[in-house]
């Protein structure tokens, strides 16, 4: 039996796991959080997220969730997203804490992922939201973290990568679950919509400085360095 890591945040995670095991029934589904520096709310709504998932996918497929694993590293998300701001802004006209805050939360799982032997990791992203682009869920930065990940023979598995209707992932969780409830809130949350980069720049930033800097840092975490 195949055993799998899921990411665990709000409505597209949850969609994402269950819309895997409906194709994959045989699977031992291991569900993790990661904690980032720049979040609050209150934890409960992640805990009884990973409950309510645990109950259907008992009823529809007859899989027994394991326990939630919550992850943190707050100098791996500094590395990323805080130590460089300045030289990032002055380097590609812009800067976005998204696009690394989620590249963390994905190399974080890694390790896990590594001792499960299957090495894949099950993820929420996806590009559209009712037509809503995310910078840190574009097509260019999704196919990024892949890139990152695969260089450490990790599958970053994205079932809902093509869903764009929210009315898709709010029956697919089978609940009224509007955007943005029952999950953690971050303070920085919005802080491109103003600004958002030119194609070209973030290419260039993804190119020259999220991809092979996530990979060093991923190479780190698995030596266990500093």
């Amino acid at each position: 039996m195949e055993s799998l890591v899921a990411e665990i945040a709000g409505r597209d995670s949850v969609a994402a796991v269950l819309k895997f095991c409906e194709k994959n029934s045989q699977v031992r589904i291991f569900p993790t959080y990661v904690h980032a520096p720049t979040e609050y709310g209150d934890f409960k709504v992640i805990e009884r997220n990973v409950e309510n998932l645990g109950r259907t996918l008992k009823q529809r497929h007859g899989i027994r969730l394991e326990k939630l694993l919550v992850l943190e590293n707050p100098l791996l998300w500094r590395a990323i997203n805080g130590r460089y701001i300045s030289l990032l802004i002055k380097e590609f006209g812009f800067y976005s804490p998204c696009l690394g805050c989620h590249l963390y939360m994905h190399i974080l799982r890694v390790p896990l992922a590594i001792t499960l032997q299957s090495r894949k990791i099950i993820s929420g992203e996806r590009e559209s939201h009712d037509g809503e682009l995310k910078l840190n869920q574009t097509a260019k930065a999704l196919d990024a973290y892949s890139e990152v990940l695969k260089s450490a023979g990790i599958e970053l598995l994205l079932p809902i990568r093509r869903t764009v209707e929210n009315s898709e992932i709010e029956s697919a969780v089978g609940e009224d679950w509007k955007a943005s409830e029952k999950q953690m809130q971050c303070v920085l949350s919005g802080n491109y919509r103003e600004v958002a980069p030119s194609e070209e720049s973030l290419e260039k930033y993804l190119r020259q400085f999220l991809i092979p800097a996530g990979k060093e840092l991923l190479s780190a975490v698995l030596a266990e360095k500093d």
